[in-house]
């Protein structure tokens, strides 16, 4: 007859039976199917156009000399000087406020394409935007911005050099009008 062992068994033995049975993933519930909701229904007021909604402008396509005149008594004179030199760059300069602001424009063409410049009152300074300004030699280096084609001159009285601004007005008119 064989003997029987006495040796106990070893741990590792129990801890391989465990390693030994395969484990099931645990299951994730499934997700219950969502029903759609509807669209969300537009406003009525989302539905009427800027103009519908808002009204037009009580100064819109008014003569710019109330703009000008009404510029704080540092930037008056300045202002005067550059309506005078935006109205007489070019034959056929048409002036009046759109956006709340002098606009400089040749009239022909639908919406911007006629456009040349536009100026505005900032705190101290104005701010001559001429819309051909990208392609426009600027020796002086002083027209700003980053857009497609607009550029500004940011206009401050007694600093910023007239003769060049001048010249930028110029060539931005005889740009615009062969472009139109």
């Amino acid at each position: 007859m064989a003997k029987k062992s006495t040796r106990k068994k070893s741990a590792t033995k129990k801890t391989s039976k465990k390693a030994g049975k395969k484990r099931t993933a645990k299951k994730t519930p499934k997700k219950k199917a969502t029903s759609k909701k509807p669209a969300r229904k537009k406003s009525p007021s989302s539905k009427l156009s800027p103009k519908e909604r808002w009204g037009t402008r009580a100064d819109l396509g008014a003569d710019p000399s109330a703009y000008i005149d009404a510029l704080p008594a540092d930037l008056h004179a300045a202002g005067k000087r550059l309506h005078k030199a935006l109205m007489t760059s070019a034959p056929g300069v048409k002036s009046s406020i759109k956006w709340g602001m002098p606009v400089y424009e040749f009239g022909q063409g639908k919406g911007m394409s006629g456009m040349f410049a536009s100026l505005w009152k900032g705190k101290g300074y104005l701010r001559l935007g001429l819309y051909t300004g990208a392609g426009l030699p600027d020796p002086d280096n002083l027209l700003q911005g980053e857009g497609k084609g607009h550029r500004h001159v940011r206009f401050i009285p007694g600093t910023t050099p007239w003769g060049p601004v001048e010249q930028l007005i110029k060539r931005s008119a005889v740009a615009c009008k062969n472009a139109g």
